[in-house]
């Protein structure tokens, strides 16, 4: 589609309907483009036959960023989820930076929004920054990511569309209400960053204490996908062979996603509203399955092939065990 919106453009998502006053009134919420995290890198040394060089990013194909302002009004929550909560958004208007406004016909698919939990913008931050690493992947094999966004919350000000329990998914593994993938210091792990001296180990520790405040909320902003895997009903091979190839896409990109999981794999939006599917290179056709949640994702130097082989067992456990669950 020629009119669409490079996925850059937006430079702040005003969102209506999401924050109230001390006094209970609605008011906007102005979100401003970050710049993500960087998510783990996973070296490893041992094993020799199943690594190889650190994978690198291809090249962005993108314009220059603009700062066109978005905004947005709630209308409804789609799911839950270990990381934040999702919800479908009405584009009230998009304004670019030369006073131009468009209402209608604004280059965009229809959208969602990610809000992380409390505590877990570092998180989500780390997903956006997998979503950008892929961006030659985005309406390919993961969905459209319009950019990573990052507000404060003024004294007395409080979300009102999040409710209790955020964070917390209803199908995954915890009991306690607990989510089994909290933000944790990953000083473990080499995260790719050039760390020169004590200081610059303070400032990384500073922002990592400032992403974890609960004042902070941030969200990620994506094309709205379709059905999920988790609510399908037949699985004939053509739909394992597509989800499969989609995965060796992923792969490719050296990115480990970490959550394989039915809830995490969306069939492409239907076309109209959405987007077109872009012909994937690698495969030569439109895949109709979708990967999302990389808040736990990783770069790594494992070879493509391997991590492909361990999602092929996944998906294969996956599928029968959805089918022993069918009514």
């Amino acid at each position: 589609m020629d009119n669409m919106l490079p996925i850059n453009a937006i430079g702040e998502v005003v969102a209506h309907g999401l924050a109230a006053d001390a006094s209970g009134n609605a008011t906007p919420l102005a979100f401003h483009r970050g710049v993500p995290t960087r998510s783990r890198l996973l070296l490893v040394t041992e094993r020799k036959q199943v690594v190889g060089p650190e994978p690198r990013r291809p090249p962005s194909t993108l314009p220059p960023a603009a700062n066109a302002r978005l905004d947005i009004s709630l209308s409804g929550k789609i799911s839950d989820g270990r990381c934040g909560r999702t919800f479908r958004i009405t584009v009230d208007s998009l304004t670019f930076s030369g006073g131009a406004t468009a209402h209608h016909d604004c280059g965009l698919p229809p959208l969602c929004i990610k809000m992380a939990a409390p505590g877990m913008s570092r998180r989500l931050s780390k997903e956006a920054w997998c979503y950008e690493e892929m961006e030659k992947l985005q309406g390919i094999a993961i969905p459209h990511c319009y950019g990573w966004f990052e507000s404060g919350l003024a004294e007395g000000h409080q979300i009102v569309a999040i409710g209790a329990g955020i964070g917390v998914d209803s199908d995954s593994d915890s009991t306690s209400g607990k989510s089994n993938y909290e933000d944790s210091d990953d000083s473990e792990e080499h995260d790719g960053s050039e760390i020169s001296g004590q200081s610059n180990q303070e400032m990384q520790n500073a922002e990592k204490a400032r992403l974890k405040s609960s004042n902070v909320i941030s969200i990620l902003l994506l094309e709205e996908l379709g059905e999920r895997l988790l609510d399908v009903r037949e699985f004939p091979q053509p739909l394992r062979d597509d989800i499969h190839a989609v995965y060796e896409d992923i792969c490719e990109m050296g990115i480990e996603h970490g959550d394989c999981r039915p809830q995490n794999i969306l069939r492409a939006a239907n076309c109209p509203p959405g987007f077109p599917s872009i012909k994937c290179p690698r495969h030569g056709c439109e895949h109709q399955w979708r990967i999302i949640d990389f808040h736990i994702g990783r770069k790594t130097n494992i070879i493509p092939s391997f991590l492909l082989d361990g999602y092929g067992s996944d998906l294969k456990h996956m599928i029968d065990e959805l089918k022993i669950t069918l009514p």
